[in-house]
């Protein structure tokens, strides 16, 4: 019997849905679709019903794609902009050797120190460990001391929204494996492990945010999500232009095209607005003016600088549907001042094309659906991916 796994990004503009299908010789094939976003506005849903009816829609017509099968699970990323970031410390007397329960009674307590309003924690990643207050060390599982302190960071979010998600799954009678931000999906497949060790930022340029996930020693150090994204430029220049955000839309697709060899000398320089035409080059100059005016207003430069200083960091790898726009990677690379590439999927289902880079957190989270049977709890689970895409 054919078996299928199911991957859902919530996007601002668009939902990105995966299908994987493992094959005979233990290959996946992917299926991607795109679905525009009716419900969701700023990470908020803006009708319940509207947004089951949505997600109904979605997956009983997938059902009937695939000969009535029964998608009794799945993964889901989103890029909500109430995320938050927490840092804490915890710590436990160990019996003996330290083994996975003193892990836990630590992280724990570290948990229970932090103030969180009607918050709910999504993630949590341990990323040093000290024995004795005098030895660090990545994984103390076996070893002998009187005390284990833990340096840990968590992921919140608004808890009300994945209530929400959740509720809705539940009426389709669909089991959510779990809600994480799609960045932390992404950071599955597009990140190698050395990129992982060395200390690299996977930075997801969004619709409507821009995600940005700090990897160093093997383990997530940092998150932080800035508040603009690809859509807002779009915006900008139909404010600027006095047209449509459709009719700006289709504008970045001319300026942009996915496959600008087969346009004509001519195109590549004006562009159609209605029954005039515009200058490629100062549509161009606009955008990059306002990307730029964005990464300042929202901090992001400060942040970059502040985390200079905290670590060293060797690269940027950018993901996301804003990436498919070109002249994303020179502008992220001059204004972060840091070696900057596309990301390539560490799972062999993407072919290396710019429309790709959608799809990785909804191919991501298939995979994660795929990788999630078991008795064991999710959260080692996902270690086991990480595990599986870095070696």
């Amino acid at each position: 019997m054919r078996k299928f796994y199911f991957g859902l990004d919530l996007g601002h503009y668009e939902w990105k849905i995966t299908i994987l299908e493992e094959n005979s010789n233990g290959d996946f094939i992917a299926f991607n679709q795109v679905v525009k976003n009716e419900t969701i506005i700023k990470g908020e849903i803006i009708d319940e019903n509207a947004f089951v009816s949505q997600l109904e829609n979605i997956f009983s017509n997938l059902s009937e794609s695939l000969d009535n099968y029964p998608i009794r699970e799945v993964a889901v990323a989103v890029s909500f902009p109430q995320f938050q970031t927490h840092f804490a410390k915890g710590y436990t007397f160990p019996q003996g050797n330290i083994d996975e329960d003193d892990i836990g009674k630590a992280i724990r307590m570290a948990k229970t120190s932090i103030a969180l309003s009607n918050q709910e924690i999504l993630l949590e990643f341990p990323n040093k460990f000290i024995l004795d207050n005098e030895q660090i060390i990545r994984d103390p599982k076996g070893m002998s001391a009187k005390r284990l302190d833990v340096e840990a960071i968590f992921i919140s979010v608004f808890k009300p929204i994945v209530e929400k998600i959740r509720q809705a799954f539940k009426e389709l009678r669909i089991n959510v494996i779990g809600i994480y931000p799609s960045v932390f999906f992404e950071s599955q497949i597009a990140l190698s492990k050395r990129e992982k060790e060395i200390g690299t930022i996977l930075l997801d340029f969004g619709g409507s945010t821009t995600s940005l996930a700090v990897f160093q020693g093997g383990t997530l150090q940092d998150f932080k999500m800035f508040k603009f994204g690809c859509q807002n430029l779009i915006e900008d220049l139909a404010l600027h232009l006095k047209i449509s955000p459709e009719e700006a839309e289709e504008i970045k697709n001319q300026i942009f095209p996915l496959n600008p060899e087969g346009q004509k000398s001519e195109d590549r320089k004006k562009i159609k607005k209605g029954k005039s035409s515009l200058n490629r080059a100062a549509v161009q100059r606009f955008l990059e003016k306002k990307f730029k005016e964005y990464v300042d207003d929202e901090g992001l430069l400060d942040y970059i600088k502040e985390l200079k200083k905290r670590r060293k960091i060797m690269g940027v790898v950018l993901v996301g549907g804003g990436a498919i726009i070109k002249p994303s990677l020179e502008w992220f690379k001059a204004l972060l001042s840091m070696p900057t590439r596309i990301a390539k999927s560490e799972l062999k289902v993407l072919e290396e094309k710019e429309e790709n880079l959608k799809f990785f957190a909804s191919v991501a989270a298939a995979h994660t659906a795929f990788k999630s049977g078991g008795d064991i709890g999710f959260f080692q689970k996902l270690k086991g991916i990480f595990k599986s895409f870095s070696g």
